[in-house]
């Protein structure tokens, strides 16, 4: 017998080994797959495979690939950060419904006060 899972539900499912390769329909989903060749190690074969083929690739593609995975993973990290940011600051309704404090004094001031009055204008 071999032993797959569906693809759609991951609904254990067993065959005999004269249908490998033939559809199969699960019983909980409905969805048609094909019996899988008979295979217990298929995750370490794939592993054993992608090994051999870091393993004797030139050391620029090594180098290079990882380079490009860790700007992969900084970009993700940063557009990250960004939605964020964005998500988290307020509308630009709830800013303009905000109400600034009026000032005591009604005359227009310069932007820099006189140094004898920067107490009276950072506490007004």
């Amino acid at each position: 017998m071999i032993k797959f899972t569906c693809p759609k539900c991951s609904e254990p499912l067993e065959a005999p080994e004269s249908l490998t390769g033939q559809p199969l329909q699960c019983p909980q989903c409905r969805r048609i797959s094909y019996v899988p060749e008979k295979s217990s190690n298929r995750k370490k074969q794939t592993v054993i495979f992608l090994s051999k083929i870091w393993n004797n690739s030139p050391p620029a593609f090594r180098t290079g690939f990882l380079t490009t995975m860790g700007v992969i993973a900084a970009i993700m990290i940063s557009l990250f950060a960004y939605n964020r940011l964005i998500m988290d600051s307020p509308s630009p309704q709830a800013v303009s419904n905000v109400s600034l404090p009026q000032t005591k004094s009604t005359e227009p001031k310069g932007l820099l006060p006189p140094l004898d009055d920067v107490e009276s204008f950072l506490f007004q």
